[in-house]
């Protein structure tokens, strides 16, 4: 890294950088050889692109810049991805966690049985941990950099077939895999602290994936937009799921109900913002026997619309809601007392009520058991939070910390995308992103795993 890259790959980049001749430069080189052994024509290239073979006596200029590429690579956050992925993993567990996968590669593979059989420079087992590494360089130097300037390592285009050979399912498999290896199942007054957030990601520009393209507009450049929603242990700073849907396809709401029906966790306090208010998902916490803890709108749209609130700034109140499709001259009755009785219509979807009803049909009723509280955070701003935690449990002050730690969840994001480099893809297609996106979140999972106290 640093100064000693600048000397090893500026002057190669004149020439082709895979060429066996370049590899031996770059390895002779890095071993502090004044000239790289080569024959015919390219010792004389060789000379010219190679900065050390200027100079008679140059010992100790090499040693220093061998040193401090030595020594910036041990204290530098790149190199640290690096290592973290070679070694690091290694040390918890039986073997690393990709091999876990590795075992199964014939399940993994496009084409069982053909795919992922012979022994070749980019094997299975070397794939998935290469492209745990990757980040915001060229495909070319990625490689050099992950395999130490080994010039037998592969080139792009063999690590492009092989990574084609390998299915999206490997990465998931590999995610919940990791993720469950150092659950250590932390909780926080008896329960298992989550939340769940959204973040969009730009991609390179692909017109065939018309659900996340979009035109660029004002002489902007045109790209695909994909949306990433997870759910992440506040206690343990681990990610425990994750969906990734195209933008103009993006269902927020869907992707939570998914995440929360197929979890394997028994107790739960999942946090939210404002963008996940709605009684469906509500209601599949309280089916779940999970408790919720969301911010909603203070304004005229929302649950709280809806409801007789106190004209104050703090307060809490529980609520014992009935809500029905039903419109029959008994409901509507009903429906004038807004605290206890709430119709949802047919066009807003709620799992737990028939679809259609005939007009003869009973009535069906789902109870919602809640809180709302409403508290200041400065003098002209108050926030609104729904919840069904036992109120003598969690009174209003417990709240106000509990919503305030719902922020890991961002700062997680924000290494996902900027220090672990997701943001550097090197693909188009929408099962390569897979195949980047839920290796990186492992890689975030251990770093913050491994800061944690």
């Amino acid at each position: 890294s640093g100064d000693f890259e600048q000397h090893i790959r500026c002057p190669v980049r004149r020439t082709h950088l895979c060429t066996p001749w370049n590899r031996t430069i770059i390895s002779q080189t890095a071993k502090g050889h004044a000239k790289p052994r080569t024959s015919g024509t390219a010792p004389r290239i060789a000379e010219r692109c190679n900065p050390y073979a200027q100079t008679a006596d140059t010992s100790w200029i090499r040693q220093a810049l061998i040193f401090l590429a030595w020594f910036r690579a041990c204290f530098s956050w790149k190199s640290l991805q690096i290592r973290l992925v070679r070694k690091v993993f290694t040390v918890p567990f039986e073997k690393p966690p990709w091999q876990y996968s590795s075992d199964y590669k014939w399940l993994f593979s496009a084409r069982p049985g053909k795919d992922n059989t012979r022994n070749r420079k980019f094997p299975f087992q070397k794939v998935i941990p290469f492209i745990l590494a990757f980040r915001g360089g060229t495909l070319n130097h990625e490689i050099m950099d992950f395999f130490g300037l080994d010039p037998s390592a592969g080139t792009s285009s063999a690590f492009i077939q092989r990574r084609s050979t390998i299915l999206p399912e490997a990465f998931e498999s590999l995610f919940h895999d990791f993720s469950r290896s150092v659950d250590e199942n932390k909780l926080y007054r008896g329960i298992r602290l989550l939340a769940v957030d959204g973040s969009d990601l730009q991609i390179a520009a692909n017109p065939k994936d018309p659900d996340s393209y979009y035109p660029g507009v004002n002489g902007q450049r045109a790209y695909n937009l994909l949306h990433i929603n997870a759910m992440y242990d506040l206690h343990q700073h681990i990610y425990v799921d994750a969906l990734v849907q195209k933008s103009r396809k993006a269902d927020e709401s869907a992707a939570w109900t998914a995440m929360v029906d197929r979890s394997a966790i028994e107790s739960a306090l999942l946090l939210a913002d404002r963008g996940y208010e709605s009684y469906n998902n509500l209601a599949h916490i309280q089916e779940k026997g999970w408790n919720f803890l969301i911010r909603i709108k203070n304004g005229t749209a929302g649950i709280a619309s809806g409801l007789a609130l106190p004209a104050t700034d703090e307060f809490d109140v529980p609520f014992h809601l009935k809500l029905t499709n039903k419109q029959s001259n008994e409901i509507k009755e009903l429906l004038k007392d807004k605290n206890h009785y709430r119709h949802i219509t047919n066009t807003i979807r709620f799992d737990y009520l028939p679809r259609t009803s005939r007009k003869y049909d009973p009535a069906v009723f789902f109870e919602l058991h809640f809180r709302i509280v409403r508290f200041p955070i400065s003098d002209t701003a108050c926030e609104t939070i729904i919840t069904n935690l036992d109120a003598s449990a969690f009174p209003l002050h417990d709240i106000k910390r509990l919503y305030a730690m719902r922020w890991g969840i961002e700062t997680s994001f924000r290494n996902l995308k900027h220090t672990l480099g997701l943001l550097h893809l090197h693909a188009k297609k929408w099962s390569s992103f897979s195949r980047r996106f839920l290796p990186s979140s492992p890689c975030t999972t251990s770093a913050n795993w491994l800061h944690s106290p």
